[in-house]
């Protein structure tokens, strides 16, 4: 969305970089094989705290995960010694219910039993009962609804604390911000006009997408 109004800026070569797991996102930034882009928050604060030389400009959106369980899972205590699906430890995913479990009191090293499943694999999972929960966000949550497998523990856009930050942040390396400091202006203000566009114009957003 954010690629014609880059151009707006002044970009005249807008790539887009694929990369397999979101993990992976921080080190190929911070190699030089991507100069912007957008993470879930948990992950960046691991890196920041590991001293990784990255900059969080601005958050882009507000929630997006959402946590489905079986009917053994009606609030997030549930979780306790239950079998939860995230795709990665260590992902966007995992941190982000791991923050949940600990603000609830558990412990998210000892009281869950993490499994990684791609989406694809995770969802019938939590249809057939073999895990008791799995964390995902769109379109896999709006599949499981029309499905009706499980049902939503959490939804992170409206239920509160969590529908009351950031989670996913704009971001880059000091190094790029200290070469290039109007491109990184130009470039953040771009993507947060295509946030802008999603929420005001879904419809319009879906089409192009």
């Amino acid at each position: 969305m954010a690629g014609d109004l880059l151009r707006s800026e002044g970009f005249t070569n807008v790539q887009y970089v694929q990369i397999p797991r979101t993990t992976l996102f921080t080190k190929a930034l911070v190699a030089g094989e991507v100069d912007i882009a957008l993470n879930f928050v948990g992950p960046l604060l691991i890196h920041l705290d590991a001293g990784d030389p990255i900059v969080i400009l601005a958050g882009g959106h507000v929630g997006c995960f959402e946590l489905f369980g079986t009917e053994r899972v009606r609030a997030i205590r549930d979780l306790k010694e239950k079998t939860v699906a995230v795709t990665e430890l260590g992902g966007p995913d995992h941190i982000f219910l791991a923050s949940m479990v600990a603000y609830v009191g558990l412990d998210p090293s000892k009281d869950i039993n993490w499994v990684t499943h791609p989406t694809v694999e995770a969802m019938p999972l939590l249809a057939e009962g073999k895990v008791d929960a799995f964390i995902c966000f769109p379109p896999s949550s709006q599949e499981l609804r029309a499905k009706q497998i499980g049902h939503v523990v959490v939804d992170s856009a409206v239920d509160q604390p969590w529908s009351q930050y950031f989670y996913c942040m704009v971001y880059t390396t000091q190094g790029f911000v200290r070469q290039h400091p109007v491109a990184t202006k130009r470039a953040l203000r771009a993507i947060l006009k295509s946030t802008t566009a999603c929420a005001l114009h879904p419809d319009h957003a879906a089409h192009f997408l």
